[in-house]
């Protein structure tokens, strides 16, 4: 899974599947930001404009709701399959 956060409009995110998402990386081409998925307790802590963070985590069936939290209306939902 990519998500690409952006300096306007909403972070656009590729790939996804069920369970395990390993590596999941956030291209970040904007100002300071960071990748949060409350309901899972996980957070990268800020990306550097141009820097790239991954995460792995276990998505759950229902999906999963991802804020930047130095913008909350940086807001995207990933969706499983």
């Amino acid at each position: 899974m990519i998500v690409n956060l952006v300096r306007q409009g909403r972070p656009r995110v590729s790939g996804g599947g069920s369970g395990v998402i390993p590596d999941a990386s956030i291209h970040n081409d904007g100002m300071v930001h960071d990748f949060a998925i409350e309901s899972l307790d996980l957070n990268t802590g800020p990306i550097e404009e141009d820097a790239v963070a991954t995460a792995t985590f276990t998505a759950p069936e229902s999906g999963a709701e991802f804020v930047c939290t130095y913008h909350s209306d940086m807001t995207g939902r990933i969706e499983i399959n």
